[in-house]
């Protein structure tokens, strides 16, 4: 795990960035959002290739997933 350091500047490393996004995607697993995890781990992999750890995570989130709740028969209520 880097310090993060050049997150703050014109030109961020590109490892630091991966490395914040596999932390948020941790974190927001850990309140069972894995949705948004998933999210997090998308943004890790636009700039690195995910370890085999968080591949076997992104499966588990993604068969963990609830599906969104189904709309009431008579329409949305206000």
């Amino acid at each position: 795990m880097t310090t993060l350091d050049t997150l703050g500047s014109a030109n961020p490393d590109l490892d630091e960035v991966s490395d914040a996004a596999l932390a948020m995607a941790d974190f927001d697993a850990k309140r069972r959002d894995y949705g948004t995890a998933l999210d997090w781990l998308a943004v890790a992999a636009q700039h690195r290739t995910l370890t085999r750890e968080y591949r076997d995570k992104k499966l588990a989130w993604e068969s963990s997933r609830q599906p969104p709740h189904p709309q009431s028969p008579d329409g949305p209520r206000s």
